[in-house]
């Protein structure tokens, strides 16, 4: 289900439009949906730098427990980064690559949450 940023899961649930509970297994479908995307794009091209490009979502008001148990469900992990005071999740790529490979991977994650409506973007780090 496709709907526009402004109709992002917890605020349809601020306007009574779906439950608590119901954020959750529709945010896990999301990630599903994102780790589809990221197996589609080219694997086999993987030169480029060594980098850890993942996606991230800035997730206002979700519990961390829940988002955890959400990211396992989907099969990524994630861990939680602050930048300028505000809370955000970094979520690994599907499939473990290194370079350019890994780019595209969380470009097209990226892409797929933010048409979903999530505040999404790239975490781009070279080593």
């Amino acid at each position: 289900m496709k709907y526009k940023r402004d109709e992002a899961p917890l605020r349809l649930h601020k306007q009574g439009g779906i439950s608590m509970s119901n954020i959750y297994a529709r945010f896990t479908d999301d990630l599903k949906t994102a780790v589809k995307a990221a197996r589609f794009v080219d694997l086999d091209n993987d030169g480029g730098t060594c980098n850890f490009d993942s996606l991230q979502l800035y997730l206002p008001r979700y519990q961390e427990k829940r988002v955890m148990e959400s990211t396992m469900a989907a099969g990524l992990r994630c861990f939680k980064y602050i930048l300028w005071g505000h809370l955000s999740y970094v979520f690994s790529v599907p499939v473990p690559r290194q370079g350019n490979a890994r780019t595209r991977q969380a470009e097209a994650m990226c892409e797929t949450m933010r048409d979903k409506g999530y505040d999404a973007s790239v975490y781009y780090q070279m080593d």
